[in-house]
Formats: structure tokens, C-alpha cells, sequence
């Protein structure tokens, strides 16, 4: 799999994939402008915060001629959800940067998001309804990016950023919850797609028994066939990619679901659920569904000579179909 070495424009003036961002690396593209493909050109930020205590994710697409704010967010200790949903038809509504850790703003009657870059952090103030976010959140040099052509026109690049500290405060309904106890997550999503998408992924974090700290990303579907893939482990401060595919096996009724390598044993994880939360976005023009879940998860991952046991961990695994 070819390392980019070049990571200053994802497109040329003309809109068309540049040949040499084609592959991984480990820095983003510093201009991920997508000229022209208005209305498949999709755009993303999500982002996560994960706990022994909660998960919280939210996210913000933009579709170039809808746009959807997207909450969920799961209590741990207490077993309950809160789970939130919007769309507007006008893009323009939500400024949404198309630089990596760069500047989103959205303001409406009820909802409020301000994201802005200051040096080495972003500061992140989220509020819809009766929920207040406010969070500090620290970035780290290296991070996962990848760039998937299906062909010249159509490409996606993600930029994946693991286990970050933050700081900062959530109040959802009555509770209030620390966010310096957990890690952020967030993903960066810049493409033109096909009418039709499909894509299945994992996130975790946990110690090891050497005190290190390890993330998890892995994904499916989209990648499938082109030779490339988004999945990779952060220890510590350094990004490591595997190489191999991998595939989610679900066993409905033990509500389990195996991911595993598919050319050699890097992954043999185990996902037990035990929270999940779905979601439909329809109109006449488009579809787009989530299955979000939260579990348990148990097994091993491989990087070069070393195994890595993982017992009891805290997990997130989602499947979405788009017809957009």
C-alpha cells in the first residue's frame, strides 16, 4: 500500500483527484477543497467522545444539497440513551470548512455548534436542546488518512484522529458528565460518491498490559477491492496500518459480530453488543440509514511479531447505507 509522501492538495484546479494523493500517510492534506461535483461531493466531520462512563457521538454532514446533524449518545452506568436527529434542505445553512481540524459554525433556534482551531487544540461548543457540550480537544501530529479512488471522479478521503485528551463538561437532560476522563475521535470525511455507498467500521481504545495506549479503527465495504484500507492501530502517539482487509460477521441471536482479518490473523476481535441505536434519514431524493452500537469487546490484534490481547473493552461499531 503506497505512502503519500505530497500531502498539500487532495484535488486539482479542475476538481479531478491529483494522482500522487492516491494511498496513506499519516499527516492531512493541507487543502481538501473539492472545487466542482456539487451535489455528490459529500463533506463530513464526526466526532466522538468515549468513557468507561459514556459515549457520545455526533456528527455533521454535508451533501451539497441537504444537510443532517446527527446525536447519540449512551450513559454506561445508568443504561440510558438519548438519541438525535435533523436535516435542513439548504447546505449553505452550516458553514462546514473543508480544511482538516478547521472551523464549523451552525446556529438555529435550538441548536448551536462553534468549532474553532487555536494552535495545537480545538475548541468544540455544541448545544441542542437541553444538551450543552463545551470541550477543549488536544491534537496529535500523526493521524490516519486515506485517499480511495473508485476512479477520477469518483474518490473519498478520511482523515481518522485517535485517542486525543480533552478537556471540558456535558450536560445532557438532568446529569452532568466530565469529559477529562475521556478520549476524542474524529473523523474527516471529503468525497465524491456514487449514487449508492456502503461502509461498516470499529472504534476503541484501552491500556495494555504495558501501559500503552491503543486505538482501534477498522472499516469495510467501501474499500473493498481497490487495494487500499482504513485499518490501522495508534500506539500511543504512532499510527501503524495493517495490511490486510477485514470482514464483520454478525450472529444475530448471541448479538455478536466477529471481525476478523481476511488474508492472514492481524484481527480476531469479538463485539458483544450490548446498546444499540438505529437511524433513517429519507426523502424523495435520497436514503441514508445508521446502525450504531455500543459493546464489549474481547480477542487479539497482531503488529509484527507482537500479540496484543484485548479483554473487556469499551467499543463502537456502525454500519451505514447511503443512496444520496
Amino acid at each position: 500500500m503506497r505512502q503519500i509522501k505530497n500531502t498539500k492538495y487532495l484535488c486539482n484546479e479542475n476538481g479531478s483527484l491529483n494522482e500522487y494523493s492516491i494511498g496513506w500517510g499519516n499527516t492531512p492534506f493541507k487543502d481538501c477543497s473539492i472545487n466542482k461535483n456539487i451535489f455528490i461531493k459529500k463533506i463530513w466531520n464526526r466526532y466522538m467522545w468515549i468513557s468507561k462512563e459514556f459515549i457520545l457521538n455526533f456528527s455533521i454532514f454535508d451533501l451539497g444539497y441537504i444537510s443532517i446533524l446527527n446525536m447519540s449518545f449512551f450513559d454506561l452506568e445508568n443504561f440510558f440513551k438519548v438519541s438525535k436527529k435533523y436535516k435542513y434542505p439548504i447546505s449553505k445553512s452550516i458553514i462546514l470548512d473543508d480544511k482538516i481540524n478547521s472551523y464549523v459554525h451552525f446556529k438555529s433556534r435550538n441548536k448551536f455548534i462553534n468549532i474553532l482551531r487555536s494552535s495545537n487544540y480545538i475548541n468544540i461548543d455544541f448545544r441542542w436542546d437541553d444538551m450543552d457540550l463545551n470541550s477543549k480537544v488536544y491534537l496529535d501530529y500523526e493521524s490516519l488518512n486515506l485517499v480511495v479512488p473508485w476512479d477520477y471522479k469518483y474518490f473519498h478521503y478520511t482523515s481518522k484522529h485517535m485517542r486525543l485528551k480533552t478537556q471540558g463538561y456535558l450536560n445532557i437532560e438532568s446529569k452532568k458528565y466530565n469529559l477529562d476522563n475521556s478520549n476524542c475521535f474524529i473523523d474527516y470525511g471529503r468525497g465524491v460518491w456514487n449514487r449508492k455507498a456502503e461502509w461498516e467500521g470499529l472504534i476503541t481504545w484501552f491500556k495494555s498490559d504495558k501501559n500503552e495506549n491503543i486505538s482501534i479503527n477498522l472499516v469495510n465495504k467501501y474499500t473493498d477491492n481497490t487495494g487500499l484500507n482504513e485499518n490501522c492501530i495508534k500506539i500511543n502517539d504512532k499510527i501503524y496500518k495493517f495490511k490486510s482487509d477485514i470482514c464483520f460477521n454478525y450472529d444475530k441471536n448471541k448479538k455478536l459480530i466477529n471481525i476478523k482479518s481476511l488474508k492472514n490473523d492481524e484481527v480476531n476481535l469479538y463485539f458483544k453488543i450490548i446498546e444499540d441505536n438505529n437511524k433513517s434519514h429519507n426523502a424523495i431524493f435520497f436514503r441514508f440509514k445508521e446502525f450504531q452500537k455500543v459493546g464489549i469487546i474481547f480477542g487479539y490484534i497482531k503488529y509484527k511479531d507482537r500479540r496484543i490481547e484485548i479483554k473487556n473493552t469499551i467499543g463502537w461499531c456502525e454500519k451505514y447505507f447511503a443512496k444520496w
